[in-house]
């Protein structure tokens, strides 16, 4: 069993690179609140917009709301609420709200789309 553990510790350490390698280390942070579907705060106050998934909103201005923005919220802050995080970035950092732009994890892009409530682009 020993043999087992250090062999798969052994293959991961030498793997190919992971999709986070080529990415660039931001901060780190709790998620203290989530906005909507696709946006959190953390604890350092640093709002954080989950590139890679639109969210359903409940309206703003003069667009109409989407069908299920209450449930999509609620199941991201099942996922991440409480959480420590470490955002990576891949070329832009702030969008123009000054929100870091944090490349959706693959983990939280697959639960969305198995729940329906985050579409395929």
């Amino acid at each position: 069993m020993a043999r087992l553990k250090m062999g798969c510790m052994t293959l991961v350490a030498c793997g190919a690179p992971g999709p986070l390698d080529s990415l660039e280390p931001g901060e780190r942070g709790r998620v203290v609140r989530v906005v909507d579907g696709d946006t959190i705060v953390l604890d350092t106050g640093q709002s954080v917009r989950l590139v890679g998934i639109e969210a359903p909103s409940g309206g703003y201005r003069d667009h109409a709301p989407q069908p299920y923005p209450t449930e999509s919220k609620r199941m991201m802050e099942d996922i991440v609420l409480g959480r420590d995080v470490q955002l990576h970035y891949g070329g832009l950092t702030r969008d123009r709200y000054d929100r870091a732009l944090w490349p959706m994890p693959r983990l939280l892009t697959r639960l969305g789309r198995r729940s329906g409530l985050t579409p395929r682009w």
